[in-house]
Protein backbone atom coordinates (compact mmCIF):
# COMPACT_ATOMS: atom_id res chain seq x y z
CA UNK A 1 0.00 0.00 0.00
CA UNK A 2 1.12 3.52 -0.68
CA UNK A 3 2.16 5.80 2.14
CA UNK A 4 -0.41 8.53 2.79
CA UNK A 5 -0.79 11.28 5.35
CA UNK A 6 -1.59 9.30 8.52
CA UNK A 7 -4.99 9.05 10.13
CA UNK A 8 -8.42 9.64 8.74
CA UNK A 9 -9.02 12.77 6.71
CA UNK A 10 -11.99 15.06 7.34
CA UNK A 11 -13.63 18.11 5.85
CA UNK A 12 -13.10 21.02 8.21
CA UNK A 13 -16.23 23.13 8.51
CA UNK A 14 -15.80 26.87 8.05
CA UNK A 15 -15.47 28.69 11.37
CA UNK A 16 -14.67 32.17 12.65
CA UNK A 17 -10.98 31.74 11.95
CA UNK A 18 -11.57 30.46 8.39
CA UNK A 19 -15.11 31.49 7.40
CA UNK A 20 -14.54 31.36 3.65
CA UNK A 21 -12.32 28.31 3.19
CA UNK A 22 -13.06 24.76 2.15
CA UNK A 23 -10.47 22.62 3.93
CA UNK A 24 -9.47 18.99 4.41
CA UNK A 25 -7.19 18.01 7.27
CA UNK A 26 -5.93 14.92 8.99
CA UNK A 27 -8.13 14.22 12.00
CA UNK A 28 -5.35 15.20 14.36
CA UNK A 29 -5.53 18.66 12.78
CA UNK A 30 -1.77 18.76 12.27
CA UNK A 31 -1.77 18.47 8.47
CA UNK A 32 -3.89 20.47 6.05
CA UNK A 33 -4.33 18.50 2.88
CA UNK A 34 -6.49 20.91 0.87
CA UNK A 35 -7.51 24.53 1.23
CA UNK A 36 -9.44 26.70 -1.24
CA UNK A 37 -11.90 29.60 -1.26
CA UNK A 38 -15.32 28.23 -0.26
CA UNK A 39 -17.67 27.54 -3.18
CA UNK A 40 -20.03 24.66 -3.93
CA UNK A 41 -17.33 23.17 -6.16
CA UNK A 42 -14.49 23.45 -3.66
CA UNK A 43 -16.72 22.05 -0.91
CA UNK A 44 -17.46 19.03 -3.15
CA UNK A 45 -13.75 18.74 -3.93
CA UNK A 46 -12.98 18.76 -0.21
CA UNK A 47 -15.41 15.87 0.40
CA UNK A 48 -13.90 13.87 -2.47
CA UNK A 49 -10.36 14.47 -1.20
CA UNK A 50 -11.37 13.52 2.35
CA UNK A 51 -12.78 10.24 0.96
CA UNK A 52 -9.73 9.48 -1.23
CA UNK A 53 -8.07 7.07 1.22
CA UNK A 54 -11.35 5.22 1.77
CA UNK A 55 -11.90 5.00 -1.99
CA UNK A 56 -8.35 3.67 -2.46
CA UNK A 57 -8.93 0.96 0.14
CA UNK A 58 -12.29 0.02 -1.40
CA UNK A 59 -10.72 -0.26 -4.86
CA UNK A 60 -7.90 -2.48 -3.60
CA UNK A 61 -10.48 -4.75 -1.90
CA UNK A 62 -12.48 -4.94 -5.14
CA UNK A 63 -9.37 -6.04 -7.01
CA UNK A 64 -8.64 -8.62 -4.30
CA UNK A 65 -12.20 -9.93 -4.58
CA UNK A 66 -11.77 -10.29 -8.34
CA UNK A 67 -8.50 -12.17 -7.88
CA UNK A 68 -9.78 -14.53 -5.18
CA UNK A 69 -13.32 -14.97 -6.46
CA UNK A 70 -14.55 -15.01 -2.85
CA UNK A 71 -18.03 -13.61 -2.30
CA UNK A 72 -17.04 -12.50 1.21
CA UNK A 73 -14.28 -10.30 -0.21
CA UNK A 74 -16.74 -8.86 -2.72
CA UNK A 75 -19.32 -8.08 -0.02
CA UNK A 76 -16.68 -6.35 2.12
CA UNK A 77 -15.40 -4.39 -0.88
CA UNK A 78 -18.89 -3.25 -1.85
CA UNK A 79 -19.59 -2.10 1.73
CA UNK A 80 -16.29 -0.19 1.84
CA UNK A 81 -17.07 1.41 -1.52
CA UNK A 82 -20.57 2.38 -0.40
CA UNK A 83 -19.28 4.05 2.77
CA UNK A 84 -16.52 5.85 0.84
CA UNK A 85 -18.96 7.15 -1.78
CA UNK A 86 -21.33 8.36 0.94
CA UNK A 87 -18.41 10.22 2.51
CA UNK A 88 -17.55 11.79 -0.86
CA UNK A 89 -21.21 12.75 -1.37
CA UNK A 90 -21.48 14.25 2.10
CA UNK A 91 -24.17 11.82 3.31
CA UNK A 92 -22.07 9.64 5.57
CA UNK A 93 -23.79 8.34 8.67
CA UNK A 94 -20.91 8.61 11.12
CA UNK A 95 -18.30 11.23 11.79
CA UNK A 96 -14.91 10.35 10.25
CA UNK A 97 -12.96 11.32 13.36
Amino acid sequence: MSTFTPGEWKVVSPDRANPSLAMVAACDGQVRIYEAPLTDETEANARLIAAAKDLYIACTRLLLARETGLNYDLEVAVELATVALEKADGVEGKKPC
